[in-house]
C-alpha cells in the first residue's frame, strides 16, 4: 500500500484557529503557516535548554577522540572546537530569522530559496539523515536504560545473551530499547509550544549528569591523567593551522543539521531576540565545554579502567564491570538516567518532531508534526539502526560525511534571505503553487539555486569518495573534503549571488507590507480545495504577526488599509 493511500485512510487534516478553521491543502496547513501569539511559548531558558540539549551530547563528548588522533593537543582542540561552535551559533542565528520575523518554519524558507517544489529536494535531505540518526540515538538511549538496570541487578549487567549473533544485537539491548521507545512515544503526543518543560528539564538533569561524571573521574583517578596533557605531534605552522581548520569544518559539519532548520524552533520564540543570546552564547558554550570534559573524564578514566572509551554510556558499562560497589552502582544509575534523559530530548526535538515538522511539508493534506514524527521514529527503528553502531561500514562513513551536502544548502538559505531579498517575503506567495507566486520560479524550482548548490559540491565529492572506498587521491581533493563546511557555505552563497545579480530574481522588492498597529494586511492563501486566510497584523517593529487564521477567498493580497511601505 503506498503512503499516501495508507494517509488519505487515515482521513485529511483541518486547520484550525479558535471558531475559524478550514481544510489543509496541497501547499499549506496548520504547522505551515505562521505561527499564533498564543503558541509563541519559549522564552530565552527555553532556547538555553535547547542549546544544552543540542551541546552536550555524545557527539561533542568525542570531539577529542579524532582531532587529538590528528597531531592537535587537548588545548588545540579546545581552542579550534570554540570558534567551529561559535560558527555553528552564528549560522543557527543566520538560519533563525525568518522564524523571528515571520513565525514560519524550515520548509518555508526551503521554499523561499528553492521554489515550492525545489524545497522538497532540501527537505528530503534533511529528513533521510533524520531517519537513520533517530534510530542510532534511540540504540544509545537503549544503552543508557541497560546502564541503569545493570546498576539496579548483577545479574542483568552479565545477561545471558539469547539472540543469534547475526542479530548484531544482545538481549540486554533489546530489552534497553523497548523501555526506551515505551517513554519515548507518548512524549510525541504533545505539540512543539508544549515541549519547553521537557527541554528544561533535560537541561537541568544533563548538565548535572556530565558535570557528576567529571567529578567522579578526577576525584577518583587523583587528577586529568597523562592524556589531557599530551603535547601535539611534530609539524609545520602552516600543517597545524590547517589541522585546526579541519576541526573547525568538523565541528560545524556536525552541528549544520541543527543551524539550519532553526526556523522551525525560533518561529515559536515569545521575543524578538529569545534566541540570539543563546545561538551566539550558549552554543559554543556547551558545545566547547563538553568536549573539554569529554576530553578530561576519558583521560582520567583510561587510567582507571586501563583503556581510552570516548562514547560516554559505554563508557558507564566499563566502569560498572571495573568497580561494582554500593556507591559506583549508584552513581553510575543516575549518570545512566541523565544520558537516557538526553537520548530522549535529542530525539524528540532534533529528529522526531524537527522531521515531523519538515515531513508535513511534503503532504501537507494528511501529515502534520505528530504523525510525521510517529511515521519518522517507526522508520527509524524498522531500519535495523543498531547494525549502524555494531557494524557501521560504509554505510556510517556516508551519513558521517553528509555535511558536504547540506553545508552549500545553508549557505544559499542565508544569501537569499540576508543578500537577494533582504529578509523581505511575500508570505502569502509562499502557499501559491503556480506561475503567479514570487516564488514558483520555472516550474516551480529555482534554478540559480541548484546551480550554486551543484557547484559547491562537486570539489568535495573525489575525496568524498576516496574516503568511502578508502582510495588514495590527490591530496588537494582531500583538503577540499575535509574543509567541506566551509568551501561549500561560502561557494554556494557567492555563486548563488553572483547568478542573481546576471540573472534577477522576482520579487526581492515585495515584502509583507510594514503597517502601523492601527492598520492591518489581510492575506488569503489559495489552494485546492479551498482556501486559506492568513490575517497579517504588523508588528511595530516591522514584523509578522499572523496571529490569526481565517476560512476566506479573493485575492492572493488583499491589503486594507493604507501606509503601508
Amino acid at each position: 500500500m503506498h503512503l499516501k493511500t495508507a494517509l488519505e485512510k487515515v482521513g485529511p487534516l483541518k486547520i484550525s484557529n479558535g471558531k475559524e478553521g478550514g481544510k489543509a491543502t496541497r501547499y499549506s496547513n496548520k504547522e505551515l503557516v505562521p505561527v499564533p501569539v498564543s503558541d509563541r511559548t519559549y522564552g530565552w531558558n527555553t532556547f538555553f535548554g535547547y542549546w544544552v540539549v543540542t551541546g552536550v551530547n555524545a557527539s561533542a563528548w568525542s570531539l577529542g577522540s579524532a582531532n587529538m588522533a590528528n597531531g592537535l593537543s587537548p588545548s588545540e582542540v579546545i581552542g579550534a572546537v570554540l570558534i567551529g561552535a561559535f560558527c555553528s551559533g552564528l549560522v543557527a542565528f543566520l538560519c533563525g530569522e525568518p522564524g523571528i520575523q515571520y513565525h514560519l518554519g524550515f520548509p518555508m524558507v526551503s521554499r523561499a530559496t528553492f521554489g515550492i517544489y525545489g524545497s522538497y529536494f532540501v527537505v528530503a535531505l534533511k529528513v533521510f539523515v533524520n531517519f537513520i540518526f533517530f534510530g542510532v540515538q534511540a540504540f544509545w538511549g537503549g544503552q543508557a536504560v541497560r546502564v541503569c538496570l545493570g546498576a539496579l541487578s548483577p545479574q542483568f549487567l552479565y545477561l545471558k545473551n539469547t539472540l543469534p549473533e547475526s542479530a548484531l544485537l544482545e538481549t540486554a539491548d533489546l530489552v534497553g530499547l523497548i523501555v526506551y521507545l515505551c517513554v519515548f512515544f507518548p512524549l510525541l503526543l504533545f505539540r512543539p509550544p508544549k515541549l519547553t518543560g521537557l527541554i528544561i528539564t533535560s537541561f537541568v538533569i544533563v548538565s548535572a549528569t556530565i558535570f557528576g561524571i567529571l567529578i567522579y573521574a578526577l576525584r577518583t583517578n587523583g587528577g586529568t591523567g597523562n592524556l589531557f596533557r599530551s603535547p601535539s605531534a611534530q609539524m609545520t605552522s602552516t600543517e597545524k593551522t590547517f589541522k585546526m581548520l579541519q576541526c573547525i569544518s568538523a565541528v560545524c559539519g556536525s552541528w549544520i543539521g541543527n543551524c539550519i532548520r532553526q526556523s522551525d524552533w525560533t518561529r515559536f520564540a515569545s521575543g524578538k531576540r529569545s534566541a540570539v543570546s543563546s545561538q551566539l552564547f550558549a552554543a559554543p558554550v556547551t558545545i566547547t565545554l563538553t568536549a573539554l570534559i569529554g576530553i578530561v573524564v576519558t583521560s582520567a578514566t583510561s587510567e582507571i579502567i586501563g583503556k581510552k572509551v570516548w562514547q560516554p554510556i559505554l563508557l558507564l558499562t566499563y566502569v560498572q564491570k571495573h568497580d561494582y560497589a554500593t556507591a559506583i552502582r549508584a552513581g553510575t544509575f543516575f549518570a545512566g538516567l541523565g544520558w537516557f534523559v538526553s537520548q530522549l530530548s535529542i530525539n524528540v526535538i532534533h529528529n522526531s518532531v524537527a522531521a515531523g515538522m519538515d515531513l508535513s511539508a511534503m503532504i501537507p493534506e494528511y501529515i502534520n508534526v505528530r504523525r510525521g514524527a510517529i511515521l519518522m521514529a517507526v522508520i527509524g527503528i524498522a531500519i535495523n539502526p543498531w547494525r549502524f553502531v555494531n557494524a557501521p561500514g560504509i554505510f556510517i562513513t556516508v551519513l558521517s560525511s553528509f555535511g558536504l551536502f547540506t553545508a552549500p544548502a545553508a549557505g544559499l538559505l542565508i544569501v537569499d534571505f540576508w543578500i537577494v531579498r533582504r529578509k523581505r517575503w511575500n508570505v502569502p506567495d509562499l502557499f501559491v503553487g503556480d506561475e503567479e507566486g514570487t516564488y514558483w520560479y520555472c516550474k516551480g524550482l529555482n534554478w540559480r539555486a541548484f546551480a550554486a548548490w551543484t557547484v559547491a559540491t562537486i570539489p568535495s565529492l573525489p575525496g568524498f569518495v576516496a574516503k568511502v572506498n578508502n582510495s588514495p587521491i590527490n591530496i588537494h581533493w582531500t583538503h577540499i573534503f575535509q574543509l567541506t563546511f566551509v568551501f561549500g557555505l561560502f561557494v554556494s552563497g557567492a555563486v548563488y549571488w553572483i547568478l542573481c545579480l546576471i540573472f534577477p530574481v522576482a520579487g526581492t522588492m515585495e515584502g509583507v507590507p510594514y503597517m502601523e498597529k492601527s492598520h492591518d494586511v489581510v492575506s488569503t492563501i489559495e489552494g485546492s480545495g479551498g482556501s486559506l486566510g492568513v490575517n497579517c497584523v504588523g508588528d511595530s517593529d516591522g514584523g509578522y504577526d499572523g496571529s490569526g487564521l481565517k476560512t476566506g477567498s479573493g485575492l492572493v493580497n488583499e491589503i486594507r488599509g493604507s501606509n503601508a511601505v
